[in-house]
């Protein structure tokens, strides 16, 4: 890969003024891979780096970035640290629980889960209060969900044998998914409502399963399985559809109601290696249909995937953020690892490297 000259790093500086009405950065000086928010004001971050202790910080937002108008003066236009602590293992995986003010963090070397309480006795702190282990214990590390309609759940697994509901108030299970799928490895885990959640293993394979129905007794109608048929390293689900993105760089769409077939399909990498890393989606809650995408390298892709449909097609990005590729004081270029849209801003987003750099960016449309 080429070294970009300073010609280039100063031409996006330039380009950068009439491309983004906002534009904000901090350096968490660790590899990040989790961005989730804690309120409207503010989110968490956290470090993965794998031999040393990592900062799991809570941000608030610059002044600028929680006004609904441009026209009000915002005198503060940096990102304030507000509670933070540290974690002795890489965080992979980070959720918020409000009603408790919880995180619940998982990460490498096993699929144990950390719960940590943010402002804990009254102070700046972040401490962690407990482990919740999983029965069946495995050396990857879980993905996690909490349910938004019930406060104590945590959906939790590290691969499709262990799939598990936890109480967090007493660590114990409340259903243990089990599977006839084995051992694979787990992409993504979604609570869809109270009594429901999807899963999606590491082969393209999702499921839908119904907590109601006993485990033993799940038929593959139950399971509403389908199969994309590609290494699955990147997963979104909106409130009517799921979008998963292949190792190969091809999206496929699937309608929440029938998951048998994809209703869309595009791809939007070309000639792209298979990758082992986890990839970024994530739906914009603002602006029906469109889609951002990262990991594939040190840009932020926007797709409008409204006129995807069941035939394949090579997509364009509708905007493309280049502001974490290299530049004067970093030649690498840094794998973009983390995403969020701003939650009512329609148009921010979020998004984090692998060198630790956090941006916040208000894109204007091409």
């Amino acid at each position: 890969m080429e070294t970009p000259s300073d010609e280039d790093w100063d031409s996006w500086l330039m380009e950068s003024m009439t491309r983004y009405t906002d534009l904000h950065m901090f350096d968490l000086q660790q590899p990040i891979r989790v961005l989730v928010w804690t309120e409207t004001q503010s989110l968490c971050l956290a470090g993965c780096h794998a031999t040393q202790h990592n900062d799991i910080l809570e941000l608030q937002l610059p002044s600028k970035l929680l006004q609904l108008s441009h026209q009000e003066m915002c005198p503060e236009r940096d990102f304030k640290v507000i509670h933070g602590g540290f974690s002795e293992r890489p965080i992979h995986c980070l959720k918020f629980i409000p009603e408790h003010r919880l995180l619940i963090s998982s990460g490498p070397p096993e699929n144990s889960l950390q719960v940590w309480k943010i402002g804990a006795e009254d102070t700046d702190l972040i401490k962690m209060q407990q482990r919740i282990s999983n029965e069946d214990h495995d050396n990857r590390w879980s993905r996690v969900d909490v349910s938004s309609s019930n406060a104590t759940d945590v959906l939790h697994g590290s691969c499709s044998r262990n799939i598990t509901v936890s109480d967090i108030g007493t660590g114990q299970a409340s259903y243990r998914a089990g599977s006839k799928h084995g051992n694979m490895s787990l992409s993504d885990l979604t609570f869809l409502d109270r009594h429901s959640f999807l899963t999606c293993t590491s082969d393209g394979r999702l499921h839908r399963i119904d907590t109601r129905i006993p485990p033993g007794s799940l038929e593959p109608a139950d399971l509403s399985t389908t199969d994309v048929k590609d290494a699955v390293r990147g997963v979104a689900v909106s409130a009517t559809q799921v979008a998963c993105l292949s190792a190969l760089g091809t999206f496929h769409l699937f309608d929440l109601r029938e998951l048998q077939s994809p209703v869309g399909k595009a791809y939007v990498v070309p000639n792209t290696p298979d990758l082992e890393s986890d990839l970024c989606v994530a739906w914009a809650p603002h602006l029906p249909g469109c889609i951002a995408m990262s990991g594939f390298e040190s840009t932020v892709q926007i797709y409008d995937t409204s006129a995807w449909n069941s035939i394949p097609r090579q997509a364009l990005p509708v905007f493309t953020h280049k502001g974490h590729a290299p530049g004067k004081t970093r030649p690498q270029h840094p794998r973009v690892s983390a995403l969020a849209w701003h939650p009512f801003k329609a148009r921010t987003v979020f998004s984090a490297d692998e060198d630790g750099i956090l941006q916040a960016w208000n894109w204007v449309p091409d």
